[in-house]
């Protein structure tokens, strides 16, 4: 499971993503990102995204959507609802 874990939520992680969304936006929310969550999950940490946008790459559609808050900009991309790759960066 140690070798999956990186792409997968055995739920372990479950009371990280449920503490992280009563402080929306903030930066420990932001801390509690990870690669194999899902949209919904991550807006539940984050907030409803400032900005979305959708592209195809071959068969695979790639969502990127853009948080910001506190300081920092959070461009977090998903294919079929599940975040496969994200970036912090200060605002």
């Amino acid at each position: 499971m140690d070798a999956l874990a990186q792409y997968v939520d055995f739920g372990t992680s479950r009371q990280t993503a449920s503490s992280g969304a009563a402080s929306s936006s903030s930066g420990a929310s932001a801390t509690a990102l990870k690669k194999g969550l899902t949209l919904r999950q991550v807006e539940r940490l984050l907030g409803p995204a400032a900005n979305a946008t959708t592209e195809s790459q071959g068969s695979i559609e790639i969502m990127t959507q853009t948080y910001s808050g506190e300081g920092q900009k959070i461009v977090a991309k998903f294919t079929s609802g599940i975040l496969i790759e994200y970036a912090i960066t200060s605002d």
